[in-house]
């Protein structure tokens, strides 16, 4: 299956409010505290997260800091479940600038009805994430190539003199 990209999305997790009810809204206010700290720790330079995985509490919608940690995006793609909606932050490096690019993972295995919510809930969770360059739908860990992921950032960036040069 075929990846979806979207660039350029900016947002601050201070602005962002949301309510838990039965409408299909994350819960964000449980796990506050921690969700913004993970979520700073990816953006501060001076941090060693490299990225973070967001997750479900059990069989709820209140979000939660699945797990963390150091490396690239193919360090990330060992830490994702085929039976799970997850959503990761990475910061990656182009051309010394640090990137950030936004997953939303759908395992193949998640359940119908979870699957059904994915793309109401990616929105709220992108929102509440913040700023970021590339988001990146994906369903299985070919989706998440790291030279492509890098390649469309640069893309993302502006002139891409490399390209010129190639031909």
């Amino acid at each position: 299956m075929s990846s979806d990209w979207k660039t350029s999305h900016t947002s601050t997790t201070s602005e962002f409010t949301a309510s838990s009810s039965s409408s299909g809204s994350i819960d964000f206010e449980t796990n506050a505290d921690s969700l913004k700290k993970a979520i700073e720790s990816v953006r501060d330079d001076q941090s060693e997260t490299d990225w973070i995985l967001l997750g479900y509490d059990k069989n709820t919608d209140t979000l939660k800091v699945a797990d963390e940690g150091e490396g690239d995006l193919d360090d990330l793609a060992e830490e994702l479940s085929d039976g799970k909606v997850l959503y990761g932050l990475i910061g990656m490096k182009v051309d010394d600038k640090k990137k950030f690019v936004f997953i939303v993972w759908t395992g193949e295995g998640v359940p119908a009805l979870r699957k059904g919510l994915v793309h109401a809930h990616s929105g709220q969770v992108a929102k509440f994430v913040g700023h970021y360059h590339l988001q990146l739908n994906a369903r299985t860990e070919s989706d998440l190539d790291q030279d492509k992921v890098l390649g469309r950032l640069k893309s993302a960036g502006g002139a891409n003199y490399d390209a010129t040069l190639s031909k």
